[in-house]
């Protein structure tokens, strides 16, 4: 059943869609709610009423108001063209950062305003622009962007295979499966599109300083040497324990997340940011498994479990994210959370690690 809103002084559809949806940019969806009331699109984009009145009564997106909508990972709502009308959605902290996923971005966030008729006949053609984007990182030499390129994969697989379902559910006009198979769809592309930017940044990494490479590669070539390098690390003056320590000096120069300095140990931390700069890294010292390349994600299409990470953008509600697809992305951000020393600044010690 729709829910309808009466418009208040002062409201705008950014502001109602703050106070039902906690997202500004998602008053998007509004218009296909409305599909008598006049609309317009923003030069980024953005699909908004041209007007509204004080008095008048809304119907407000079911999507809003559904379960489902918690699936929705932060992705979505960075993709999103701004409310502004002027700034585009974007997945990277600067816009174009990754050129090869523009097309896919604007086809993904076109999606929210479509009305169902025109999102199902949508899916394929953004599924087919994210899979486009990932085609080199598919056949990688780099095992993390191989992994994170078949994750994408699986779930545009899935997002088509749901499409049926949500095609079959437009024609019977059965709006429930609608609104829950339209979120599901959204969740997957949206979350797609986040684990091929990361493909894409693993597969052709920015290129980092002379020095930090030239450091890189000593540390990986002093640590493959080396047999038991996780108990020469501890020893000041042995080829690794330099090594390891010039590479983490040079990559606290340039790079963030600063890794710990002067710990006498080869750390998680450290392995991640090795990886990131040469491609590949040995295992880290007291790790259970090696943590790059990422772990194999779990078989396509089961039903996923979810973890709660906060939104980036669009407000302070907490949405979730499938596991499955993310996690092995996100290795590197949980290793350094916790293998960094608590209310400490890194120190440097000459000669250790």
């Amino acid at each position: 059943m729709s829910r309808q809103y009466v418009v208040q002084l002062g409201d705008s559809p950014a502001k109602i869609a703050i106070k039902f949806a906690f997202c500004p940019k998602c008053s998007c969806e509004m218009p296909r709610a409305n599909p008598d009331k006049s609309a317009i699109t923003r030069p980024n984009g953005h699909v908004t009423f041209r007007d509204i009145r004080v008095g008048e009564i809304l119907n407000l997106p079911d999507e809003w108001f559904h379960p489902a909508r918690e699936n929705l990972p932060s992705t979505y709502y960075k993709i999103l063209p701004h409310h502004d009308g002027v700034t585009r959605g974007s997945l990277g902290g600067t816009l174009g950062d990754s050129p090869e996923l523009d097309p896919a971005v604007a086809a993904v966030s076109r999606l929210a305003a479509l009305d169902d008729v025109a999102f199902t006949q949508a899916v394929g053609d953004a599924g087919t622009k994210i899979d486009a984007a990932v085609k080199e990182a598919y056949g990688s030499k780099s095992p993390s962007a191989a992994t994170q390129a078949q994750s994408v994969q699986d779930a545009t697989y899935w997002a088509w295979l749901r499409n049926r379902d949500l095609a079959a559910a437009v024609a019977a006009g059965d709006r429930a499966t609608v609104t829950r198979a339209r979120l599901d769809i959204q969740n997957a592309l949206s979350t797609a599109l986040g684990n091929a930017h990361l493909a894409i940044r693993s597969h052709a990494p920015s290129a980092a300083p002379s020095d930090l490479q030239a450091a890189a590669k000593a540390a990986v070539a002093a640590l493959s040497a080396d047999p038991n390098y996780c108990t020469s690390v501890t020893h000041p003056g042995t080829p690794v324990n330099a090594a390891v320590h010039r590479f983490k000096l040079a990559w606290n120069t340039s790079q963030t997340p600063k890794v710990p300095v002067g710990t006498g140990t080869y750390e998680v931390a450290t392995t991640v940011a090795l990886a990131q700069v040469h491609g590949s890294a040995p295992s880290a010292c007291g790790a259970g498994q090696r943590p790059v390349p990422a772990p194999k994600p779990p078989p396509a299409l089961k039903k996923q479990e979810a973890i709660t990470t906060p939104t980036e953008d669009g407000g302070g509600f907490p949405w979730k994210i499938a596991t499955g697809v993310v996690l092995a992305a996100a290795a590197g951000g949980v290793a350094w959370v916790a293998t960094r020393p608590k209310d400490r600044s890194p120190v440097t010690r000459r000669g250790y690690a």
